[in-house]
């Protein structure tokens, strides 16, 4: 399950419960379908109450989705990830990798904590 907020800094994708693969994809389409994604630094956030149900071959999928569908004009320079748990710590800090490696339009960056999350995302 999941849910996006648009905070007065970022957009916020709270992911709960059992996560699988097709969860992921939902939360990333409506989190890219938001009027303001293509200009506002986003956060999400894995509680400890998820469930990870997903490989990291998924990580893959939504990388290239934003590479393909990332508008030209975008001007959203971050997103943060915040994991809690070891296990989705360790997927965020795979997908933040490989995002460097790919060279997405705009700096992923892991985190366990929300204040040091938050921090990162409003500091222009």
């Amino acid at each position: 399950m999941h849910s996006v907020h648009n905070d007065l800094h970022y957009l916020c994708v709270w992911v709960t419960d059992k996560v699988d693969q097709q969860s992921l994809y939902e939360a990333q389409a409506d989190l890219m379908l938001h009027p303001e994604y293509p200009h506002k630094n986003s956060l999400w956030m894995f509680d400890e109450a998820c469930e990870c149900v997903f490989s990291n071959i998924c990580m893959f999928d939504m990388l290239s989705r934003i590479k393909n569908f990332f508008p030209v004009n975008g001007t959203k320079q971050k997103a943060a990830m915040l994991a809690t748990t070891n296990t989705f710590y360790s997927f965020v800090k795979l997908f933040c990798d490989e995002a460097e490696h790919e060279g997405i339009p705009f700096t992923v960056k892991p985190f366990r904590n929300f204040d040091d999350a938050n921090a990162w995302l409003i500091d222009a």
